[in-house]
Formats: structure tokens, C-alpha cells, sequence
């Protein structure tokens, strides 16, 4: 297990998630599938903590999370289905089914609008993940 690929993967996985997550969220707010603004809960954060702290402390929380699911990845790199980065689309779909769908019966009580925007922006974000993590590790340097 090599621990510098571990964290370029993470490190990747980071810079792209924050690159993909505003176009996906324009989706959902073009297709009507969210009710809320992005914008708002920022504001809600801002007035919580202040908005300067903010940016860099969700940076280094999903860096040190997508660092952790890359471990994973390669820790069960030879039990997954799938070559290259259909390795990643498997694993992330199981990360999902395993972390998301026991999590969302918390959303039971919810609008069923705003239940169907998370359930899909994690799969979509599941989905990149393993995809960028499986890229960069390549079945022969696993």
C-alpha cells in the first residue's frame, strides 16, 4: 500500500469534488429538484461560524474523507468487481448502497423533493469519487 498514492488520490479526489459539486447542484436547481440555494445554507454557516473559517475547514474535512476512502479502496482493491475504473464506479456504488440507504431513513420525514436531491447528489458524488481514485490507481500499482 503506498501511502503518497493514498494521498493524491485523496488530494484529487478533493480538487475534483469541488470542481464537479457546483455543476451538479446547478442541475438539480435547473430541473427543479431542490427547493433551496446552496447560497443559503452558506449563509446559515456564516452566520454559525463565519463565512472566512469556513471554505478552508470543509476543504480539510473531505480531504481527510476522501483520504480515508481511498484507503479503503485499495485495502479491498482485489475484491472488487470490474478492471480500472469500473472498479471505481463499483466501489463508489457500494459506499453508497452501504452508507447512504441506511442514512436516508432519516429522511423519512422529509419532502420527498429534497430526499430525492440527496439520495442522487451522493450517488453522482460516490460515483465520481471511486472513478477519480480508481484512475489513479491502476490494477498494476495496486
Amino acid at each position: 500500500m503506498d501511502i503518497k498514492k493514498i494521498f493524491l488520490a485523496g488530494f484529487v479526489a478533493t480538487v475534483f469534488n469541488y470542481i464537479r459539486a457546483p455543476f451538479t447542484n446547478y442541475l438539480f436547481f435547473v430541473f427543479g429538484w431542490s427547493y433551496f440555494s446552496s447560497l443559503s445554507n452558506f449563509n446559515i454557516l456564516e452566520a454559525l461560524i463565519g463565512l472566512k473559517e469556513l471554505p478552508p475547514m470543509l476543504f480539510l474535512a473531505s480531504l481527510i474523507l476522501n483520504i480515508i476512502f481511498t484507503a479503503i479502496f485499495v485495502t479491498l482493491y482485489k475484491g472488487i468487481p470490474g478492471q480500472g475504473i469500473k472498479k471505481g464506479f463499483y466501489f463508489g456504488v457500494l459506499v453508497w448502497l452501504a452508507g447512504t440507504l441506511p442514512y436516508g431513513f432519516q429522511y423519512i420525514m422529509m419532502q420527498e423533493t429534497t430526499m430525492t436531491t440527496n439520495l442522487v447528489s451522493l450517488l453522482i458524488n460516490y460515483l465520481f469519487l471511486g472513478a477519480v481514485v480508481a484512475a489513479i490507481y491502476k490494477p498494476s500499482e495496486a
